[in-house]
């Protein structure tokens, strides 16, 4: 048949992969001094900033560089609890989320 076909049963789905370039960010902010982690929003949020006392919930998904979805069992419509003072919890998530104020929609990149 033909050399690169894939069967539609083998094809990865529409979702796996993501457009990063396509992100048009209102804000784009370095959270630290050496540039790791960056945050690009996309929505601004209201209210205050989350405090180091505040539990937060979130959606999230995790993805490689070019788009790809790292895990696809993850479950990205159920929002997981965050407790900022928790030091269980990775440092990455809490620089960012005090940066964040309720219902802001943003892309954090880690490098």
């Amino acid at each position: 048949m033909y050399e690169n076909f894939v069967p539609p049963e083998q094809r990865r789905p529409p979702d796996e992969f993501h457009d990063l370039t396509s992100i048009v960010p209102v804000r784009t902010e370095n959270l630290t001094e050496d540039g790791s982690i960056v945050k690009l929003t996309v929505q601004e949020g209201s209210g205050n900033f989350s405090e180091l006392t505040d539990t937060v919930y979130y959606k999230h998904e995790t993805r490689f560089d070019n788009g790809q979805l790292v895990d696809l069992s993850e479950t990205r419509k159920v929002a997981d609890k965050f407790i900022m003072n928790d030091p269980a919890y990775h440092d990455y998530l809490r620089t960012a989320f005090l940066r964040m104020r309720k219902g802001e929609i943003a892309f954090i990149k880690v490098g």
